[in-house]
């Protein structure tokens, strides 16, 4: 009796050593919100997925050498997972459809993004509008990884918006995201 107690209780354990527990949509977006107060930053909250082909080279603009710093200075960047397939949709962050359809993403692929301020108050997402619209609008496409000039113009609008870069920064930004590479 005493083999099986030990039997069960080191399988249970290996169980709970190597399962990966993947945080809900509502443990990523606390952490992100007390970040973002302690840092006095906003939220850049990127919904992906594994397979995004236009996730991966956002994520990869981003964070560039060139364009690091200036995110990195003035978001605190997450990623809710989401829309994946097969043995990989266990990797979601649970909540994650629900908090994206919420904010205007219902139908718009991925990537789709959202700003968000230190208490979760939202404050831009990424469907194309002028500027004149209100930025958490749900009109317009979603500009996901912005390459159009329409897309880039829209996405330096947010940022200005958003964040405290300088002009130069911007335009920096802007030349990188165009450069589809």
């Amino acid at each position: 009796m005493k083999k099986i107690s030990i039997l069960v209780f080191a399988i249970l354990f290996a169980i709970t050593a190597f399962s990966q527990s993947v945080p809900t949509t509502d443990q990523v977006l606390q952490k992100a919100y007390a970040q973002a107060k302690k840092e006095h930053k906003k939220v850049f909250l990127l919904f992906h997925a594994s397979w995004c082909g236009w996730c991966h080279h956002m994520d990869t603009l981003m964070s560039s050498p060139e364009l690091k710093s200036y995110f990195q200075k003035n978001y605190v960047i997450t990623h809710i997972t989401v829309l994946e397939n097969g043995a990989k949709k266990k990797e979601e962050n649970e909540g994650g459809m629900t908090f994206l359809e919420d904010h205007g993403g219902k139908d718009s692929g991925i990537p789709y993004w959202l700003i968000l301020d230190a208490s979760g108050k939202y404050i831009a997402n990424s469907r194309l509008k002028s500027a004149s619209e209100d930025l958490t609008s749900t009109s317009g496409d979603n500009t996901g990884c912005p390459g159009t000039p329409e897309e880039i113009a829209y996405f330096k609008l947010v940022l200005e918006r958003t964040g405290k870069f300088t002009p130069a920064q911007l335009d920096e930004i802007g030349k990188k995201f165009a450069q589809k590479s």
